[in-house]
């Protein structure tokens, strides 16, 4: 896909006359593409590759936290998952710093809540959305009386970065906890299916406002 300089824009003029932008799914093809000169930027490099980068002196490496959230969706519509203390307990079971820790490498940030500090005014750090309590997890479960059933998580295998390894990691923390899960890959996006029960997804911010992130 390329994109060529409009230069009847209003505003200042883009450095570029055009660019083009090709999907690589591999990290490794990728990392290849950029040392052998297929591509002159390159994105979504895990942390633990980032040596390999920062290890070629003909090589630059520019990186920063952005606005956006990797979240897991849940089908509140689901015959399975209507009922509230068995979602509320899928969610405590996920330790999300050790996830910063083993998968980020500590570089991405943990939010308490489902808000960024760019919301400026509108921000509020006081609230804690996101609990990692395994204890109580296991509470809610026997008062839901679940009973074992499955609950899969769908995700495609290079949807974002570590995104496959997030999903295998929730599903082995649910289990630590009596929850039945299973990673469902899928090149599909299964969004808007009636059949999903969880899977990855991710919001950005466009604007600085709680309504500017996408979904």
């Amino acid at each position: 896909m390329a994109w060529e300089r409009f230069d009847g824009f209003w505003g200042d003029t883009a450095p570029l006359e055009k660019i083009t932008v090709q999907h690589i799914p591999e990290t490794a093809s990728r990392l290849t593409a950029l040392k052998t000169g297929g591509a002159d930027i390159i994105t979504n490099i895990a942390p633990d590759q980032l040596a390999l980068i920062k290890g070629d002196s003909n090589l630059r490496m520019v990186g920063s936290a952005t606005p956006l959230f990797h979240v897991m969706i849940m089908n509140v519509n689901h015959p399975k998952l209507r009922e509230p203390r068995i979602r509320q307990a899928m969610s405590m079971a996920i330790d999300r710093d050790m996830f910063n820790e083993a998968l980020w490498l500590g570089k991405a940030v943990v939010p308490s809540t489902h808000a960024l500090e760019e919301y400026g005014a509108l921000y509020m750090p006081e609230l804690e959305t996101f609990e990692y309590n395994p204890e109580k997890a296991k509470e809610l479960l026997k008062e839901a009386g679940y009973d074992g059933f499955e609950i899969t998580f769908d995700t495609h295998p290079t949807y974002y970065t570590n995104g496959l390894l997030a999903a295998q990691a929730i599903t082995e923390m649910w289990k630590e906890v009596g929850i039945n899960g299973r990673v469902n890959i899928a090149e599909k996006w299964s969004g808007g299916s009636p059949e999903m029960m969880t899977r990855n997804w991710s919001n950005p911010m466009y604007f600085a406002a709680p309504s500017a992130l996408s979904g």
